[in-house]
C-alpha cells in the first residue's frame, strides 16, 4: 500500500468516526423547579454555540433572561450579560444537570428535564 493510499484510508476513517460522535443537540425547551418557582429555557443549539432564553414564573412576577454559551460534548455553560451563569452536563437526552449561579453569588442546584415537542394545535 502507498503512502498516499494509506494517508486516504486515515482520513476516511478519521471523518466517519467523527460523523459517528457527532455533537449532541439540546435545541427545544427545557424546564425545573426551585421550590415554588419554575423555570423554563428555549434553546437553540448550532455546532458548540447555544443561545436563547430562560423565563422564570415566580408567584407575583415573571423574568426573561437571555443567554449566550458553548456545548462540548456533554459539558454545558451559559451566561447571562447581568452575570448569571450556568454550567452543567447532559445526563442522558432528555435531562441536563448543573449550577445556576446568580450575579450576587448565590448558587442554586437545577435538574433540567426536556419538554416533549407537542403538535401544532395541541
Amino acid at each position: 500500500m502507498t503512502l498516499r493510499k494509506l494517508a486516504v484510508s486515515f482520513i476516511l476513517v478519521f471523518v466517519f468516526a467523527s460523523q459517528a460522535i457527532a455533537q449532541v443537540d439540546i435545541s427545544g425547551t427545557w424546564q425545573a423547579r426551585y421550590m415554588f418557582t419554575e423555570i423554563r429555557a428555549h434553546v437553540d443549539n448550532m455546532n458548540d454555540t447555544v443561545s436563547g432564553f430562560v423565563i422564570v414564573y415566580e408567584a407575583q412576577n415573571n423574568a426573561v433572561y437571555h443567554f449566550t454559551g458553548t456545548l462540548k460534548e456533554n459539558a454545558i455553560q451559559a451566561s447571562h450579560r447581568d452575570g448569571y451563569t450556568f454550567t452543567g452536563h447532559l445526563t442522558s437526552d432528555a435531562k441536563i444537570v448543573g449550577t445556576l449561579t446568580t450575579n450576587k453569588g448565590l448558587t442554586i442546584e437545577l435538574v433540567m428535564t426536556r419538554t416533549p415537542q407537542q403538535a401544532c394545535g395541541k
